[in-house]
């Protein structure tokens, strides 16, 4: 074994010993006089614990009844934790008393890996493996960071870590030299910071730093400080570099308001600040909110300048807020959905605002200093599912939604009455710059087909178009291929919506998996679920549910039966408008219940997410089954056409509110349906 010096500058050969192995970390003492260590002698059945000066003399075994391994020492000398057969436990180190302490005994399976002390010796931070149970190693594993009272072993978890499979499994913990945070690194070996308390998000650092673990000695010595480890974290520095589509909003307030803003509490004016016109509301006790609802807008670029004016007795603090991705919710009259950045003096925070959730979660939070009574630049950009805010050109968050994001929607302005505005600006990125999914520009189009129509075995697979190339999605698995019954992409190409079933199933269920085929999970209903569809917010999931018209959160939450089929009518392959605000169906008139015999009529419904607005479009009547197209409906890449299939078989496209007469289309635009990727496509 060989024993590194202060900073690693040069090494010792610290003993020559009869060991079989050595196991974990080792610890210095904090005087850097003596270290101890885990290692398995070559007689032993289990490791266990040694204490040696630092030149390698004086080797004394610290004999427990167990398997003992990643000591550390207390950094006030009186302690050694350490993982014993899973638990979490410490002892003397100076053997005036060998009787264990376990602070934690992981009767329910818990594996303690790599605890470290606190610099007051007063709390420990640990790596705590929750799944698979008992010290398992296989994947996929579950970590939560907990942090332990050595006094009353009471536990705070502050980050959970969810392992996939075996590529990045870095168990390291420390505490901050302040002893106010813990550095752990999470599922993709990025390090991270986080408050000792759990409050806040995790900020991103540079690299994780080993200086704070009782293997460096001095141990908190040298390394980065703390805020050069977050300035030079992973976030990008540079305002987003994007090529500028059209100015889709501005207003700089010289002529009053411009049209566009709703108004939702008490009345915004103009005022004048140093001969410049800006946006000012009526102070209240309550949020004040101005708005622009545009669900058509998908990637921008939402810049203002604010400016903090005294605060009012009632709020004792400066605040402003701004929202991106705003939209209504389906049904829900008044109800938001949006992604909120707070703004004060200190301090910036970005949640997420959604109507069908009872939690508002900050998603990630950032600290700097500004002063009232000066103008200050904000930039939000929205790309896909990534958030990035920049202020006065400066990058203080970057974040990427990766839990149903928010893809569309209008902007807004928040305050109480104590901030003024000016120079609104919201500006298209341009497709083709867009971040939206990284597989777009890897994979032009795709779309999921059966093995067997591919001459391969049964099961699912990814045909890619333009290069013809076939990936297996599911093979070995015992859903039935024969029963699949559509599919659907979610928007940023990721995951997949399937209807299928087992043999034991009497009915189709959805199954979403993810588009590598890992994580096949079955979103359980108790009836028959076939051609679903995502919408292009990724919000919702729309699908026909024993011939009625349904929609439901994609986690299988909040289901509503839009149509119930009372009149015997059957739902057939529903799609969604680009803004998400409508869905298109063929819907089966006649026969009646989804019967399947000829003629068949078939009317193309307009249908609103709430089911209120129903919207008759055109009907088609088929005599026998030689259609293979028949009940296919989509809407165009503006929202405003609807393309289906008429009597004689043929394509056409017709206005989405009924006017007009249907033009023939060369054939039906698949690429328009969520069924391909990316769906409105080249």
């Amino acid at each position: 074994m060989h024993l590194p010096s202060a900073r690693g500058e040069s090494h010792k050969n610290f003993a020559d010993t009869d060991f079989e192995y050595f196991a974990g970390e080792l610890s210095w003492s904090p005087d850097g006089q003596q270290i101890v260590f885990s290692a398995l002698e070559k007689s032993a059945s289990s490791e266990n614990l040694y204490l040696a000066s630092a030149d390698g003399s004086n080797l004394t075994e610290l004999t427990l009844p167990g398997n003992a391994i990643d000591p550390a020492w207390s950094p006030d000398g009186q302690w050694l934790i350490f993982h014993y057969e899973g638990s979490l436990a410490m002892i003397r180190p100076d053997g005036s008393d060998m009787t264990m302490t376990i602070l934690w005994d992981g009767q329910d399976g818990e594996c303690t890996i790599a605890p470290q002390w606190s610099p007051d010796s007063r709390w420990l931070v640990v790596s705590m493996q929750l799944e698979p149970p008992d010290c398992q190693e296989s994947f996929p594993m579950t970590r939560e960071i907990w942090i332990v009272s050595r006094d009353e072993g009471d536990v705070t978890p502050v980050a959970t870590i969810n392992h996939e499979n075996e590529d990045c499994v870095e168990l390291d913990v420390a505490f901050s030299p302040d002893g106010e945070q813990v550095a752990y690194l999470d599922a993709d070996c990025q390090a991270q910071l986080v408050n000792m308390e759990g409050s806040g998000q995790p900020i991103p650092l540079k690299e994780f730093p080993f200086e704070w673990k009782a293997k460096s000695f001095p141990q908190w010595a040298g390394g980065e400080t703390v805020e050069a480890l977050k300035a030079a974290s992973a976030i990008e520095t540079e305002p987003p570099a994007y090529v500028e589509g059209e100015l889709l909003f501005e207003d700089e307030f010289e002529d009053g308001l411009s049209s566009g803003w709703e108004y939702i509490t008490p009345e915004w004016t103009t005022d004048e600040l140093d001969e410049n016109s800006v946006l000012h509301t009526q102070p209240s006790v309550d949020s004040n909110i101005s708005l622009i609802f545009d669900d058509t807008w998908t990637d921008y670029m939402f810049e203002t300048d604010f400016y903090f004016l005294e605060p009012s007795p009632e709020h004792h603090a400066y605040w402003v807020g701004f929202n991106v991705r705003l939209r209504s919710c389906p049904g829900e009259m008044g109800d938001i959905s949006r992604y909120l950045i707070d703004l004060s003096t200190d301090e910036l925070t970005l949640s997420k605002i959604d109507c069908s959730s009872q939690e508002d979660p900050i998603l990630a939070w950032a600290e700097y200093s500004l002063e009232p009574h000066q103008f200050y630049t904000i930039q939000i950009s929205v790309i896909g599912n990534r958030i990035r805010v920049f202020l006065e050109d400066e990058a203080v968050i970057d974040y990427r939604d990766e839990d149903d994001p928010f893809l569309n929607g209008g902007v807004a302005l928040e305050n109480d009455g104590e901030a003024l505005f000016d120079n609104v600006y919201v500006t298209e990125i341009m497709a083709g710059e867009s971040e939206t999914s990284e597989a777009i520009e890897e994979i032009e189009e795709m779309i999921i087909e059966r093995c067997e129509d591919l001459d391969l075995k049964p099961g699912i697979c990814i045909h890619s178009l333009p290069d013809d190339d076939v990936t297996p999605l599911l093979e070995d698995t015992d859903l039935e291929p024969e029963r699949f019954a559509g599919h659907t992409w979610r928007p940023d190409g990721q995951q997949i919506a399937i209807s299928g079933a087992r043999p034991e199933d009497s009915t189709n269920n959805i199954y979403l998996i993810n588009a590598d085929g890992t994580d096949l999970t079955e979103i359980a209903l108790p009836g028959n679920v076939v051609d679903p569809a995502w919408s292009p917010d990724g919000q919702w999931l729309t699908f026909h549910y024993n011939g009625q018209l349904a929609i439901m959160r994609p986690d299988g939450s909040d289901l509503r039966i839009l149509l119930d089929s009372q009149g015997g009518e059957c739902t057939f392959l529903p799609q969604w408008s680009p803004d998400s605000l409508w869905i298109v169906t063929s819907m089966q008139i006649e026969p009646p219940e989804c019967q399947h015999r000829f003629p068949m009529t078939h009317e193309v419904w307009v249908i609103s997410p709430d089911g209120a607005t129903v919207t008759p479009v055109v009907t088609t009547t088929q005599e026998d089954d030689s259609c293979v197209e028949a009940w296919a409906v989509a809407f165009s890449p503006d929202g405003d056409q609807i393309a289906y299939v008429d009597d004689a078989c043929e394509p056409q496209l017709i206005n989405a509110d009924g006017s007009g007469a249907p033009s023939p289309l060369d054939e039906f635009p698949w690429w328009w349906t969520a069924a391909v990727y990316p769906q409105w496509g080249e």
